[in-house]
């Protein structure tokens, strides 16, 4: 650990001292090679004294700064195993916090005792750092989990890592203080690029009121960020005029929701679109990413799509799209990019361009933050969650295409074609359209309408804007001189001077003509999906180098397929879909370009494409961009066959046979490509196991049995399978859902802590070693749930239900309308009522009162069916956020689009009942049934087998099941029967002709039979 300071000494007089005080701007310092900004202002403190033997023990002296990971805890102390769990979710999920933020703590055995700084809040001293712990109930005080700074003096100091901005996307270097207000980062790192620092994505937390919470935000230099400057691509500009004194609507409503500015980035002139090499004068041009890494980044939100391609540690951009200035660097560098309606977000605090064209939009990676984002700026959706146009209308591809380019595009509309659930394609050609049915007072042609307005517009509308007021402030102080502009600006303002007075005028008819058309005829509104149709458009890839030398300038004129947005106000949206490849002149090396599709949807229905779009990447039919693009080495074949065996343990309501493919193999596709990438196993996940069923008409007894051990069984093969096709191997982590709904059951907390206790020893006994078991309390980081007692866990059950409600659940969602929209919700809501009904009289705690009042007891059924479905979607949202990356696994009926459902115990005809709620019968067959207890009663057809003298399955009585006492009969996975010959006594251990025959009529069922101590 080393760290960098600058130590400087001033002797001022006192007259000088009273006028001039000292402002310090923070510290540079490097930790583990890594180079970090600390904020001057502290979070909070811990008492001087404590703060100082801290020092004293870990630094040897009061001066050092010291690094300190302050972590959310239920307890005023933490052993080491949870200190490694949270340090490890810490690294997953953050690209700030290190493993130099835990001091020595892998040199120590334990930390030290706690000690306590306020109530909710201790210490705990390491040899080399220190660990802060918060306790969950000091919400309002608490310190942010995540990686700090102590200073001997006691103050506790937010950690930004610094970044260089290497592609040259950003043009200010910004940060927000503990109060909000943004600042110009006083701090520098080596090389040519400005230092961008982030904080850390652990201090924020995801509220319904904070959906941005952390997200990282790049703000276009046309947009005010009050205490920053605007610098819109000018020197002049930016070097005339002070800070802005107000934050853009736009950026406001950003940063309201959550998201962090981290810096402003660059844009073209006045947001005018020009090319790297020739028109960028005042400033360089970005540098985009992809293919050669030398090629053009497109139009004037350069910046914004260079940033967002190249770091991972920016998450999203906001720019301006008035002819493109959003979708061209999305094409051209694979991002998801969004052009708006227009007038869906205030431009109040921006620079205008044309206020008839103008439009807020975004750039991300990830379509469902692109949507997450989109929903906060534009506003949120008033149509029904996944409802989608059906009519799929495209425009011919443009001639000249790549195969590899077509092919991306005729593979992504078949799949949403698919998707939507058309029954065909339709072409769209916007000429022919126009000849059939546009209005009176237009032309035969668009391009004789069009031609000109955007160049007019543009042209008359910023200079009188913004090109007039800045030369007439400018000149007032520098004696009538002009400021510096580039050649775009400057050719589009003399085209305008130009054109006769009333030009402006009668730009805004024509385009007021085709946009009350297209409205009308192409792109009509839907009461039920918003907008009539979708259109899909596609851009060719372009070879544009930036070391070639160019034309001067020139004036937009013309009619494309991007100006449809334009002209009519409607969304378009970028989907990046694939790559292309070309031979690079700079690396005499085949390289690969993005390959793009737009949609495009009518008035206001932003919404519809990007929930369209978002659902396609839940579902696998779509994938975020990525940084870094890697061929996959998990080959095709490989992939189906892995593929195959999820199929062959799999049944949904969907499927009429096992091998029918289910909508969520598009997700587990993917997941393979990523666990592939990463050389990690397979990782399953599956919620089950909660408790015994006290209901006694259903089950055997309380304990796990034969049951449970065959639905283990199943799921350890499951993973024995696809380890011998996948070399990594596969493993299942089994998620105990007992205390996610327990109480509402009547189920006391140490019915399902005993029976995760007896589960947990079933497969040790039994070798199950591609499962391992986690509880409620590690989903949620609040403790090492296999470190804890029995009586640790009942302590902090209510506390982890609390949690992961507050955490997870909006307070404002409709089980009515998750069940009315969500199919897999609305049969677990089926099935939860159900039980409620039949097996809540049988709770332990349930109130007598309830269960002898009819009345009351289908009233409280309801209810508790109600809260399990609140429940569920507050659970499947904590395991999403703790189990990111896994193929999910459910033990419920569902239709396979979110999940893939297996059935424990599998049955001709049926789904199966889960082990815990029913008793495991072996027929004559020798097959396994899931039926009622109270079904099995009858002694003359039915015997009980017990296992170490406890109940452990019901068996159909049979003659070639009558064997001698010694003889041991066990029932394994797959139907096996074991013979096991438990004498010692030589003459019990042959196998008379009586048991041979036995034997021998025994073989002939589903399994075959293993037969164990006898003398062959």
């Amino acid at each position: 650990m080393g760290f960098q300071h600058l130590f400087l000494l001033s002797l001022l007089g006192p007259s000088h001292a009273a006028s001039s005080q000292i402002r310090l701007t923070g510290t540079t310092a490097v930790l583990g090679g890594s180079p970090y900004w600390i904020d001057p202002v502290p979070v909070g403190r811990l008492p001087k004294d404590v703060a100082s033997k801290t020092h004293e023990i870990n630094a040897g002296g009061a001066g050092e700064l010291l690094p300190l990971s302050v972590v959310d805890s239920p307890f005023g102390n933490i052993t080491i195993n949870v200190l490694e769990q949270n340090f490890a979710r810490f690294m997953e999920h953050d690209d700030v916090w290190t493993t130099d933020f835990s001091g020595g703590m892998q040199d120590a055995a334990y930390p030290s005792a706690a000690v306590s700084v306020r109530q909710g809040m201790s210490v705990n001293q390491l040899s080399g750092g220190a660990i802060v712990i918060n306790s969950l109930g000091n919400e309002t005080e608490k310190i942010p989990e995540g990686p700090y700074f102590l200073t001997a003096s006691g103050g506790i100091h937010r950690a930004l890592r610094l970044f260089s901005d290497s592609q040259a996307a950003f043009s200010e270097s910004v940060y927000a203080d503990a109060s909000g207000d943004h600042s110009v980062l006083p701090a520098n790192l080596p090389g040519g690029g400005l230092a961008i620092a982030v904080p850390s994505r652990l201090y924020y937390k995801t509220t319904p009121q904070k959906p941005l919470a952390g997200v990282r935000l790049g703000v276009k230099d046309i947009f005010d960020i009050s205490g920053i400057k605007t610098g819109n691509g000018n020197r002049a500009w930016y070097n005339f005029y002070p800070p802005a004194n107000q934050t853009a609507p736009a950026v406001q409503a950003l940063v309201d929701a959550g998201a962090v500015v981290i810096g402003k980035v660059k844009t073209a002139q006045f947001a005018n679109g020009e090319f790297a090499n020739a028109d960028w004068i005042d400033y360089h041009s970005p540098f985009n990413p992809r293919g050669d890494g030398y090629q053009d980044p497109n139009f004037s939100s350069a910046g914004a799509g260079a940033s967002v391609a190249s770091y991972e540690w920016l998450d999203i951009a906001l720019g301006s799209d008035t002819g493109g200035s959003i979708r061209g660097p999305a094409r051209v560098q694979g991002l998801y990019g969004l052009r708006p309606s227009h007038g869906a977000a205030s431009l109040d605090g921006a620079l205008t361009l044309a206020p008839e064209f103008d439009t807020a939009g975004l750039v991300a990676r990830n379509p469902v933050l692109l949507r997450d984002a989109s929903a906060v700026l534009y506003g949120k959706s008033v149509y029904p969650p996944g409802e989608f146009p059906q009519k799929l209308l495209v425009e011919a591809y443009p001639a000249g295409l790549s195969q590899e380019t077509t092919g991306a595009l005729d593979k992504f509309l078949g799949v949403l074609r698919g998707f939507l659930g058309g029954e065909a394609i339709a072409r769209f050609n916007i000429t022919e359209s126009w000849r059939s049915s546009r209005p009176l007072e237009g032309p035969e042609t668009i391009n004789e309408l069009l031609n000109t307005t955007y160049a007019t517009l543009i042209s008359r509308r910023q200079a009188e804007l913004v090109r007039d007021p800045f030369y007439a402030d400018y000149g007032r102080l520098h004696d009538g001189r002009l400021p510096f502009v580039n050649p775009v600006p400057l050719a589009r303002w003399a085209y305008g001077d130009g054109l006769e007075d009333g030009a402006a005028d009668d730009a805004v008819r024509n385009m007021t003509v085709f946009r009350d058309w297209f409205r009308g005829e192409v792109l009509a509104a839907d009461e039920k999906t918003c907008s009539s149709s979708i259109i899909a458009y596609a851009s060719p890839p372009a070879i544009q180098y930036r070391n070639v030398y160019r034309s001067p300038p020139t004036i937009p004129f013309g009619f494309a397929s991007s100006y449809w947005s334009v002209f009519a106000g409607v969304p378009d949206l970028v989907v990046p879909i694939g790559q292309t490849p070309y031979n690079s002149s700079i690396t005499r090396h085949i390289e690969s370009l993005p390959v793009t599709i737009n949609l495009v949807a009518a008035a206001g229905c932003e919404n519809i494409l990007l929930s369209l779009v978002a659902e396609l990447a839940r579902v696998g039919l779509l994938a975020a961009s990525t940084v870094v693009i890697d061929m996959p080495v998990l080959t095709q074949p490989e992939v189906e066959r892995i593929l195959a065996v999820l199929r062959k343990f799999s049944q949904h309501e969907t499927q009429s046979a096992s091998n029918e493919a289910a909508a969520y193999e598009a997700v587990a596709a993917a997941r393979l490509r990523e666990f592939d990438d990463a050389d990690e196993p397979i990782s399953l996940l599956l919620p089950a196991f909660p408790w015994k069923n006290p209901n006694t008409d259903k089950v055997l007894s309380g304990n796990p049995d034969l049951g449970e051990e065959l639905g283990l069984a199943r799921l350890n093969h499951l993973c024995e399978e696809l380890g011998e096709i996948y070399p990594r191997g596969a493993h299942l982590t089994l998620v105990a859902d007992g205390p996610v709904y327990n109480d509402l059951l009547g189920i006391p907390d140490a019915d399902y802590f005993d029976y995760g206790v007896r589960l947990r020893e079933l497969a040790r006994r039994e070798g199950f070693s591609r499962i391992s078991f986690v509880r409620l309390v590690d989903v949620l980081g609040l403790g090492d749930g296999d470190a804890m007692s029995k009586d640790e866990h009942l302590a902090i059950a209510e506390t982890c239900r609390r949690e992961m409600e507050r955490r997870f659940l909006d307070p404002n969602l409709s089980v009515g309308g998750e069940v009315r929209d969500q199919p897999d919700t609305a049969l677990t809501y089926q099935k939860y009522v159900r039980s409620a009904r039949e097996d809540l009289r049988w709770g332990p705690e349930v109130d007598p009162a309830v269960t002898s009042d009819p009345a009351r007891y289908a009233a409280e059924t309801e209810r508790v069916a109600e809260r399990m479905t609140q429940r569920l979607i507050a659970y499947e949202r904590a395991l999403e956020h703790s189990f990111p990356r896994v193929i999910r696994l459910s033990i419920h009926r569902s239709t396979g689009k979110n999940k893939i459902s297996v059935p424990l115990i599998p049955q001709p005809g049926e789904f199966g009942v889960t082990p815990w709620h029913s008793t495991l019968l072996v027929t004559a067959r020798g097959e396994f049934r899931t039926r009622d207890w109270s079904d099995l009663r009858d002694t003359s057809k039915y015997e009980v087998i017990k296992k170490n003298g406890a109940p452990y399955f019901v068996r159909e009585r049979h003659a070639d099941f009558v064997w001698p006492a010694h003889v041991r009969i066990s029932h394994k996975y797959g139907g096996r029967i074991v013979l096991e010959n438990t004498s010692e006594t030589e003459g019990e251990r042959v196998l008379t002709e009586e048991l041979q025959l036995k034997l021998g009529n025994l073989a002939p069922r589903p399994g075959g039979v293993e037969v164990r101590g006898f003398q062959v």
